[in-house]
């Protein structure tokens, strides 16, 4: 066999280097010889300033494709885009024009789409999307921006280079350091006391700190507690809805019904304000008359006697004054959803508390159970004398409380109307009053009375979560319930009702 020179044997050598860089250089490019294959999509957009063609084409970051031509059409840059072969693009995708980083080449981002929508056909022509900002647009913003900076220092250099523009900052510099001398003076004077207050806030939080140890097991439970209960009350948070929604129709029923009192209500306080103003002309007159020493009260005036009988008056009226600020009005709404019958009932209420062991509750309920009568009818049969039918009739209407309240530290004792019949309840409050512990017992000519057993958790200042017991110890009406309400304080309406006179005031 003859064997090849070194000249057929170099030759040879090149030829398949040529044939390799060739393969290469087809699967690097994605390039294929003859026509090529995939799908081409058409997309237009206001300016392709540094995409050329030969870009890529990219979906969800994954190149996908080649930009094969950019041409004008209509003095409109459009692209050419050719998907690989394989790749399914959904109509409702959209294409963007993005970077390879801050600087980096240009290339053509196409959406995913929605699955299950149809794909494009080829030749089809897909939306363009918002287009990211390339780096000419970020440079010519930094120069605006530059540009305002700059203006804002030469406004700031005139005013400091004007004489008045000295002697202001003079001004200022010299106020500081007075302010700063005055801070350091504070600061030494008080040091003995800025010392206790860390010493006390360091004690309080070893001390809250030795709480949550001691009670971690108890919060734990309570935190447990909470989650079971707010996936209870978002299960039934659509029927709670319902209640709260006719509860706001009735609302405005009611404000309907009466909005001729409402008017002439107003009507009356401007004719009272107008009857105020002129009282209050004629009390600047008679103490105009005061301040001059004349008539029979300016003459009084200089009395020793009276003077102290007022001193006296005015102590008493001090006194009048600070129980009236202590005075407290709240306004809250409870709604609670029973599971048997499966019904919801819902609270309005008013709590007037005068002092801090003492208030008392006004409530209006909406009770699905209304109030029971008995219905006694005569029937007359065959001629023979009346036989009596009793039947207990239900009317669905509202019920009324009013209670009055008086505390012994952790424990509360009301008594009084409860939902529209005598009764009495008691209380424990413990977490500062933030874990309540309710019982009331009502309705006592019943054949068994009313007995309901509640415990409620205050989230912060506002709202609030129960749950419980209702019809304790009736075997046949027995219901657990839960509840969910916020109450605040309303000074408006204190204000209002200040002329009112409460007991205990």
């Amino acid at each position: 066999m003859k064997l090849l020179t070194r000249e057929e044997k170099v030759g040879l050598l090149v030829v398949l280097a040529l044939i390799s860089l060739a393969y290469l250089t087809i699967r690097a490019g994605h390039l294929s010889l003859g026509r090529k294959k995939g799908t081409v999509l058409y997309v237009s957009f206001s300016n392709v300033r540094g995409l050329d063609e030969g870009a890529q084409v990219r979906v969800a970051g994954v190149e996908a494709g080649r930009v094969e031509e950019v041409s004008l059409v209509d003095g409109t840059p459009r692209l050419k885009l050719l998907i690989f072969p394989g790749i399914k693009i959904h109509k409702d995708a959209v294409a963007s024009i993005e970077s390879l980083g801050f600087m980096g080449e240009k290339y053509v981002e196409l959406s995913p789409g929605t699955a299950g929508t149809p794909y494009f056909e080829s030749g089809s022509t897909i939306q363009p999307g918002k287009a990211g900002q390339d780096f000419e647009q970020v440079a010519e913003q930094i120069g605006l921006v530059a540009q305002e900076v700059k203006r804002v220092i030469e406004a700031i250099d005139e005013t400091i280079a004007s004489p008045e523009g000295k002697q202001a900052m003079k001004q200022t510099l010299a106020n500081l350091e007075a302010i700063t001398a005055q801070l350091k003076t504070i600061l030494e004077q008080n040091s003995h006391a800025v010392k206790a207050t860390v010493s006390n806030v360091q004690h309080l939080s070893a001390t809250l700190d030795n709480i949550l140890v001691r009670n971690e097991a108890q919060i734990s439970k309570i935190i447990d507690d909470l989650q079971k209960f707010a996936e209870l009350l978002r299960a039934e948070s659509p029927r709670l809805a319902d209640r709260f929604q006719s509860v706001a129709q009735s609302l405005d029923d009611l404000i309907a019904e009466n909005r001729s009192s409402l008017h002439q209500t107003v009507v009356n306080a401007n004719q009272l304000v107008l009857k105020l103003q002129t009282a209050t002309d004629n009390v600047n007159s008679l103490l105009s008359t005061v301040n001059k020493g004349e008539g029979t009260i300016g003459k009084l005036i200089k009395d020793e006697t009276l003077y102290r009988e007022a001193q006296g008056t005015l102590a008493g009226l001090k006194d009048t004054l600070a129980k009236a600020d202590a005075f407290r009005l709240y306004l809250g709404y409870r709604g609670e959803y029973l599971t048997r019958p499966d019904k919801s009932k819902s609270y309005i209420s008013l709590k007037l508390q005068p002092r801090q062991d003492k208030y008392y509750l006004l409530e209006l309920v909406d009770d699905f159970q209304g109030m029971t009568s008995t219905k006694e009818t005569k029937l007359y049969i065959d001629g023979n004398g009346p036989v009596t039918k009793r039947e207990e009739v239900c009317e669905e209407r509202f019920k009324f409380s009013f209670q009055i309240a008086k505390r012994f530290e952790d424990v509360v004792l009301r008594g009084g109307l409860i939902e529209s019949t005598g009764g009495v309840g008691l209380d424990y409050l413990s977490y500062g009053d933030r874990v309540q512990l309710h019982l009331n017992a009502w309705d006592f000519t019943a054949d068994k009375p009313h007995l309901k057993l509640d415990v409620g958790y205050h989230l912060g200042k506002y709202f609030s979560l129960n749950t419980g017991f209702d019809h304790l110890i009736d075997n046949e009406r027995l219901s657990y319930f839960l509840g969910a309400g916020f109450s605040f304080e309303d000074e408006d309406l204190k204000y209002l009702l200040g002329k009112i006179p409460i007991p205990g005031l």
